[in-house]
């Protein structure tokens, strides 16, 4: 027994545990067992506030880590996290995903960054694999992530109106690409560093097509190609 005193069945306050079980402990107590709802006080200066069964954390609990002040709300099972959880980071950052043996699963799971907002595939609490992200700008982007950042092939919704689909490397798009602008206006071909960058072809709200080369979103030379007017009846 790692208690000073032997007990049946009482609530305890400010109770010292001695040997395995260090620190201190307000809360309730049922046949010299933490029961019910309590706090634990950890020598190293971490904090769990929640539930207990037959002296472990069980059912709904927080613990705050003392170290950087990190927050987990969630499901314990016999004394580790095991269910959803809610971590909250220092810098404000929240994470929402399912633990197992104390561990983040790979899977779904929501990250808050701020007044950013990513719901969908995460590895190790960050976005990776397919998800959408709602920017605090109000730009929405849809598809696939690596590392953090968008990459592979994703649709990215502007809060101006305009609509991006196509490669992303490294969060900038590269690669083909089609932007459509909010007037009607479209704009495909080859994308470097977030900037058009090769052959391009142009189809205007007015029905004209164009085609052309551009480096790093300027256009190279004055003539372009004129490819008809698509509002324009065709033999």
């Amino acid at each position: 027994m790692p208690f000073k005193k032997n007990i049946s069945e009482e609530t305890i306050v400010n109770y010292i545990f001695e040997g395995e079980y260090r620190g201190k402990y307000e809360g309730d107590f049922i046949f010299g067992k933490r029961n019910g709802y309590g706090v634990m006080f950890y020598p190293d200066g971490c904090i769990y506030k929640g539930e207990w069964k037959n002296d472990k954390c069980h059912g709904y609990g927080e613990l705050t880590n003392d170290k950087d002040k990190t927050i987990f709300k969630g499901i314990w099972k016999n004394d580790i996290m095991d269910g959803p959880i809610t971590a909250i980071f220092p810098n404000g950052d929240v994470v929402e995903a399912i633990w197992k043996d104390s561990k983040i699963i790979d899977g779904k799971g929501k990250v808050i960054r701020g007044k950013n907002v990513y719901i969908g595939e995460i590895k190790d609490g960050k976005p990776r694999g397919e998800g959408m992200m709602t920017f605090s700008s109000g730009d929405i982007y849809e598809g696939d992530w690596l590392d953090d950042k968008c990459h592979g092939i994703g649709k990215m919704t502007y809060a101006n109106g305009n609509i991006y689909e196509g490669e992303w490397i490294n969060g900038e798009k590269n690669g083909n690409g089609r932007m459509t602008y909010a007037d009607g206006d479209i704009y495909e071909g080859r994308w470097q560093d977030g900037e058009l960058n090769g052959h391009v072809k142009m189809w205007y709200s007015n029905g004209d097509a164009y085609e052309g080369t551009w480096k790093y979103g300027e256009v190279v030379g004055k003539k372009w190609k004129f490819l008809g007017n698509i509002n324009e009846p065709h033999d």
